[in-house]
């Protein structure tokens, strides 16, 4: 089975208050939430259209120095050193386990089932799960970047099916729904599970 991971296993607190702070401390710079909210905003749309190119951890490096100049940009702080900025950045990032995620993987785990988070994502992927306490209840981690392609490519399908998962369990798990309609329109099959820890609704894709 592969299990999304935002959204699903893991949450990310708002960033704009760690910003302003971060900026403060890395750079002795103020900037009101507003702004901090904008420039967050603006590096996201930039980093969602290039998360592939943070394959490796050289190119993630040069990829988070990008990100970083695009809320320099954003702020207008061209005249602070651009390292700052993106320790600032980075250090505004915090992702945490969903209450329910470890209950759910080891319920999963119970029944004989073998999981790989498969997500959008660059190759920090495995760094961000190891650090939320989620690794150890996973049999392996897929990300976007890793594999060159978005899901529901059927690239990162293939890769994940290599992942020494189990064909019969082979099956993708989502709390967004648009995610669930566009996997359907790539000739997935959907289903559901139920995750009693919380009662959060888990949509459940069947590989054909």
């Amino acid at each position: 089975m592969t299990v999304d991971a935002l959204g699903t296993l893991v949450w990310m607190e708002p960033p704009a208050p760690h910003l302003r702070e971060q900026l403060r401390r890395a750079a002795g710079v103020e900037v009101s939430e507003e702004q901090a909210a904008k420039a967050f905003g603006d590096e996201i749309a930039y980093y969602l259209r290039h998360h592939l190119e943070g394959r490796d951890p050289e190119s993630l490096s040069e990829l988070r120095d990008r990100c970083a100049g695009v809320v320099r940009t954003s702020l207008g702080l061209e005249h602070v050193d651009l390292a700052r900025i993106s320790e600032a950045l980075l250090s505004s990032i915090h992702f945490h386990a969903f209450d329910d995620a470890r209950p759910a993987l080891e319920e999963l785990r119970a029944r004989g089932l073998r999981l790989v988070a498969a997500s959008n994502w660059d190759a920090s992927l495995p760094e961000v799960l190891e650090r939320t306490g989620l690794a150890p209840l996973l049999d392996g981690v897929v990300s976007s970047a890793m594999v060159g392609a978005t899901k529901p490519a059927r690239r990162c399908s293939a890769r994940r099916s290599s992942s020494r998962v189990r064909r019969r369990s082979g099956r993708c798990t989502s709390a967004t729904p648009w995610r669930t309609t566009s996997r359907a329109r790539a000739g997935w099959a959907c289903g559901r599970y139920w995750s009693h820890a919380k009662g959060r609704d888990l949509a459940r894709m069947e590989c054909p």
